[in-house]
């Protein structure tokens, strides 16, 4: 079984899970330095912080046994390692930093074991010096999500000159696409012609005329803008999930549609604005004294 000695950058990237669902079965192993940095960083209010936290947790509830290693479902095997710190390494390396104490227990392992060792580390100047005392480093990156491949929402379709008149004298067409429920569509006509509609229960229907909010609204042409505020402005979705590049106003689309409702329509009584790690998210709380009939 392969032996991969975790750095503590890797346990502060993401969830301690995550970390060793990413890994096929092999033997992790945490040197008690490690846990020691984990400690210092649990205070954080911050991801590092988060992982941190999570990381002790998830030890703490494999004791007693985390020093022999105790084996999870999924195959692995997980231990926290002490030994190994009399490793001869060069007399440069200060015994005290957690970095040689790391690097000890990965060329201690590796005299020991069969099996191959791998140091798993985002530094690059501890990869180097892996490298130089001949154990095997690897920089840990999870695989990036392939964003075409996510759901984008909206998708076109070819109509007809008769389905274009009826979309608008009736205020809907039938489809029979495999369309997903509030998926918005950009209906395209034989003379060049573009239509936006909103798919629900097996029909089109034709957006909001107003998609104007707070004095702001979608830019001239911008499909995804007007499928957005779209989204926003409609009292029976209940979450709107925005991705797309910085400065093309998801946010402020998101607050003008949150102003909106809220001083203007009074359908609730606040908007609360959260700062996450990455992405800004309003959140809509319902007025006491007028709700929404869902």
């Amino acid at each position: 079984m392969q032996v991969r000695v975790l750095d503590t950058n890797v346990l502060l990237d993401r969830p301690i899970t995550e970390i060793i669902s990413s890994f096929s079965p092999c033997k992790i192993v945490i040197p008690l330095a490690v846990v020691n940095e984990l400690d210092r960083f649990k205070g954080l209010e911050d991801a590092r912080g988060h992982c941190a936290r999570m990381a002790i947790r998830f030890l703490d509830g494999l004791r007693p046994q985390l020093h022999r290693g105790v084996f999870l479902p999924s195959g692995h095997q997980i231990m926290v390692e002490v030994n190994h710190c009399n490793v001869l390494l060069p007399e440069y390396l200060p015994r005290d930093k957690v970095d040689t104490r790391i690097l000890a227990i990965a060329k201690g392992l590796k005299g020991e074991q069969s099996e191959p060792v791998t140091l798993i580390t985002q530094d690059i100047c501890q990869r180097v010096m892996a490298d130089t005392l001949g154990i095997s480093a690897e920089n840990y990156a999870v695989e990036q999500v392939n964003l075409d491949v996510l759901y984008s929402g909206w998708t076109t379709l070819e109509i007809s000159y008769d389905e274009v008149q009826d979309f608008y004298q009736f205020g809907s067409i039938n489809v029979s696409n495999n369309l997903l429920e509030n998926q918005f569509v950009c209906m395209e006509d034989n003379l060049g012609g573009r239509h936006l509609g909103c798919y629900k229960k097996g029909k089109i229907f034709p957006l909001r005329r107003e998609l104007h909010a707070f004095g702001l609204g979608p830019a001239d042409g911008n499909l995804e803008q007007a499928f957005l505020m779209d989204a926003l402005l409609n009292p029976h979705i209940q979450l709107v999930s925005i991705l797309g590049p910085a400065g093309t106003g998801k946010t402020l689309l998101a607050l003008a549609a949150g102003l909106q409702q809220v001083v203007n329509q009074r359908l609730y009584s606040k908007l609360i604005v959260t700062r996450a790690l990455f992405h800004t998210v309003g959140i809509l709380a319902p007025s006491p004294v007028q709700k929404r009939k869902n």
